[in-house]
């Protein structure tokens, strides 16, 4: 992040962005052919071309496009030698939610750190430092930067993975505290992502689900859609709920249904299950 008075570090291990990586920026002034400004979870000045902010050519009101001082969501171009970052707004949509959630979460874990009873901002960034940087460096290790979950849906995600690796150390420990406390204050979606192959056709798959869901007393989505991990998609269905209307057993109930039902159809059906109960804050 900035540096203030919550951390005074970068936000992530790494010091600069990759390429294409989605990226908040604050920019702070506007030249005759670009904009300067500076990255909010990176150490690294930004610039953004005019022509590379809006594909309009007339009437343009720069303020309204590109305000100063304000946060905007960019992707990174160009990383450049000195560090500084080239970005382009165009390909972007700003109003999207979901990207604008995203960054938000990793602000909460700036919070989340500091209610481990923590004033000192020395000892915040100690802790960013000892755990979260070890924490970033594992998810990128694991995702592709187009799959990257943000860093604190990750801590979610990973939180037994990562209880055994930092093995009871115990400033992890006070994380993983403040965490599940966080998690329990309020409602959460859980989220389970499945793969089901027919071999008797797409109908074998809709009568399953069908049968599947058949009783199901409590709130609930499932849609198709596509599980992506290393560059790789695969064709799923995800089943959410709130944490309000149920909980990890009736995903596990649902899954295990599933898998019984693929079982005893004759080798006509498989089931993978890609993620299962993960908590969606």
């Amino acid at each position: 992040m900035e540096k203030n008075d919550d951390l005074s570090i970068s936000f992530y291990k790494n010091k600069k962005p990759n390429k294409d990586e989605i990226v908040l920026i604050i920019f702070i002034e506007e030249r005759d052919s670009h904009f300067n400004g500076k990255l909010v979870e990176y150490s690294c000045d930004a610039f953004l071309r005019k022509e590379d902010a809006t594909k309009k050519t007339k009437h343009i009101i720069w303020d309204k496009i590109v305000p100063i001082g304000k946060e905007l969501i960019g992707r990174v171009d160009e990383v450049n030698s000195d560090n500084s970052v080239q970005v382009s707004l165009t390909y972007m949509d700003n109003d999207d939610k979901t990207i604008i959630e995203n960054f938000n979460k990793n602000k909460k874990l700036i919070s989340l750190v500091k209610s481990m009873g923590i004033q000192n901002s020395i000892f915040v960034n100690t802790i960013w430092e000892s755990i979260i940087y070890i924490i970033d460096e594992r998810r990128r290790e694991e995702y592709e930067i187009a799959d990257m979950p943000p860093l604190l849906q990750y801590c979610v995600d990973e939180l037994d993975i990562l209880t055994e690796f930092f093995n009871e150390d115990k400033i992890f420990l006070k994380f993983k505290e403040a965490l599940m406390k966080s998690i329990e204050e309020k409602a959460y979606k859980i989220k389970s992502i499945i793969g089901i192959i027919s071999y008797n056709g797409v109908q074998n798959t809709i009568e399953l689900l069908n049968k599947a869901t058949k009783n199901i007393k409590y709130k609930y989505s499932l849609n198709y859609t596509y599980y992506k991990k290393n560059m790789k998609s695969f064709p799923s269905y995800l089943f959410e709920t709130f944490s309000e209307d149920s909980n990890d057993s009736d995903h596990e109930n649902l899954i295990s249904f599933l898998e019984k039902e693929a079982k005893s159809s004759n080798n006509n059906l498989l089931v993978c299950v890609f993620e299962k109960c993960k908590k969606n804050i």
